[in-house]
């Protein structure tokens, strides 16, 4: 299969869909079928795409799909190993089949079926949080999330030196406060904005979600602020579909803009990792200033 794109992308026989911190996307045409084509940018790019793989098989086992309610890259999916014989391939790639329809860019947001599209968003997170969780795994995933934090708050304190840490260490100390006391810990999907769902060709419904390789146990509210781009009230129509699950709106709201913050520092701290991504810098420290952390 690498040898078949491979081919594809010297015939310039595809499309370029969109750009991410770790991928190119692209759609190309094999034997009649359009696949979406991901080519790694970074490093760690071939480990999300192995980490996407697993989850998938995990999610969406054939005998006994965890995950119903929505379509998702089909179990027919090439892992594409680093492979310098190959430069286009040298941090790896992931194919699968395109899940028909449209990605769900904020432009389409007018057009929506706004009822239709959270009423089966509500049905793919009631499903992913009711996954069944080893509850001696909580003390793991609090010392994970709080290994990750301090790591990207050293990265993050390194770059703005002593100047304008001030309202940073406020919410380190208010992180730090939520997650040594918080232990109700789902599967959820850990990337879900609106460009990780496929929207049907006429905007009525979601058909699709795509990129899982962020899948494991976490606060719910991160999905949730993971959508904020596009408002309060779409995630208020939201919260209110999926109220069993959430029970105590307002202490969910407070995660909810904790993760609002967190999402941006993680994506700054990231972007300081990768040479290659530093491009990508000054938008997401507008977003900082907008949040009030700088």
């Amino acid at each position: 299969m690498e040898e078949i794109v491979w081919d594809l992308i010297n015939s310039n026989k595809y499309e370029l869909l969109g750009e991410g911190f770790i991928s190119k996307s692209y759609e190309l045409e094999i034997n009649s079928e359009k696949y979406i084509l991901l080519q790694g940018q970074i490093s760690d790019s071939f480990d999300c795409y192995l980490k996407s793989y697993n989850n998938l098989n995990f999610l969406f086992n054939e005998n006994k799909p965890l995950i119903k309610s929505v379509q998702f890259p089909s179990n027919k999916i090439t892992l594409i190993k680093p492979n310098l014989n190959y430069p286009f391939f040298k941090y790896g790639g992931l194919l699968y089949i395109e899940i028909k329809g449209l990605v769900f860019y904020e432009k389409y947001f007018d057009k929506i079926n706004i009822e239709k599209v959270t009423t089966t968003i509500s049905k793919f997170l009631e499903e992913l949080y009711s996954i069944p969780r080893n509850k001696d795994d909580i003390k793991k995933v609090r010392d994970k999330k709080l290994k990750s934090f301090n790591s990207d708050m050293l990265i993050i304190k390194k770059y703005f030196g002593n100047e304008n840490i001030d309202k940073i260490n406020v919410f380190e100390n208010e992180f730090l406060d939520y997650i040594n006391n918080f232990d109700d810990f789902h599967y959820i999907h850990g990337d879900f904005w609106q460009e990780n769902m496929i929207i049907s060709d006429d905007y009525q419904d979601l058909v699709g979600v795509v990129d899982f390789d962020n899948l494991g146990l976490g606060d719910i509210a991160k999905d949730y602020a993971s959508l904020l781009d596009l408002g309060y009230d779409f995630i208020n129509i939201l919260i209110d579909k999926t109220k069993d699950i959430i029970q105590d709106k307002e202490n969910f709201i407070k995660r909810v803009k904790i993760y609002e913050k967190l999402i941006e520092l993680e994506d700054v701290a990231y972007i300081l990792r990768y040479e290659n991504l530093k491009g990508k810098l000054n938008s997401k420290l507008e977003n900082l200033k907008k949040l009030n952390l700088i």
